[in-house]
């Protein structure tokens, strides 16, 4: 296995395909391993280097049971720290949910480092975590969090189930805090790091929810047939995520050149 080390967490990270290096981080209480059981993994490896990263508090990296440990800037900076220990100066970025959110952070305080963004299910408001019902009873956790995204916990597969009950509940509990919003920097990042917010149909967040940058400044791009599934399943259109990246890029690269 390999680790990268940031203040004396360790963070797991994997390395697969060849290309440009592209790295995939996961959503809250998900691993580096869902990469491969989403599809993203075999559909992406013969055209990127891979870099799946497990965050802190999931799958092998470690998980720790203290809230201040779990600061936007120390999950940036686990995956700077990725890259420092491969040896990679810049990359491009995709994150799923509390994934995306890191995004958002890295293009905030990392700018440099990172070519594209792109982030599923996530917008740069605050959050809150008070449905949070502690640590102790691990169901209890799960079921509470799965019900607030709109997955009912007996329904899943029971693989499924012992993945999301094999997670650490304390160090999640103390990961899943209330976020500040990040709507005030969305300018800076626009023209630094290009990004593109991937929302399925039926989940486009209402104006109201949306921050004024976005619906001032947001170009909405239309990819036919790429369907977004629910968490913990497996929709065709992850079999043609490289023809979504490759759609994107095209995407920002035209927001890129519109800005020069």
């Amino acid at each position: 296995m390999s680790y990268a080390v940031n203040n004396g967490v360790r963070i797991h990270y994997e390395i697969v395909g060849s290309g440009p290096p592209l790295i995939l981080q996961h959503g809250f209480t998900q691993s580096a391993k869902d990469g491969y059981r989403a599809g993203y993994v075999e559909a992406l490896k013969p055209h990127y280097q891979l870099i799946l990263v497990d965050a802190r508090g999931h799958g092998e990296s470690d998980e720790p049971h203290d809230a201040a440990a779990y600061t936007l800037s120390s999950r940036v900076n686990d995956i700077v720290a990725v890259m420092d220990s491969i040896g990679i100066l810049r990359a491009d970025y995709w994150g799923y949910s509390m994934g995306g959110w890191i995004g958002f952070g890295m293009a905030m305080e990392r700018r440099h480092d990172f070519g594209q963004s792109s982030s599923e299910d996530n917008i740069p408001m605050g959050a809150d975590a008070s449905w949070s019902p502690g640590w102790r009873d691990a169901r209890e956790f799960i079921t509470s969090f799965l019900k607030r995204i709109g997955v009912d916990f007996d329904a899943l597969r029971v693989e499924d189930k012992e993945q999301l009950l094999a997670n650490d509940c304390r160090a999640l509990a103390a990961a899943q805090q209330d976020r500040a919003s990040l709507e005030a920097f969305l300018p800076a990042m626009d023209y630094a790091v290009p990004a593109l917010r991937r929302r399925g149909r039926r989940c486009v967040p209402k104006s109201a929810e949306v921050p004024q940058h976005y619906r001032q400044n947001a170009h909405l791009c239309r990819f036919p047939a790429l369907i977004i599934g629910r968490p913990f399943t497996k929709p065709k259109s992850f079999c043609r995520c490289a023809e979504l990246l490759a759609q994107c890029r095209g995407v920002m690269r035209g927001l890129r050149v519109g800005k020069t």
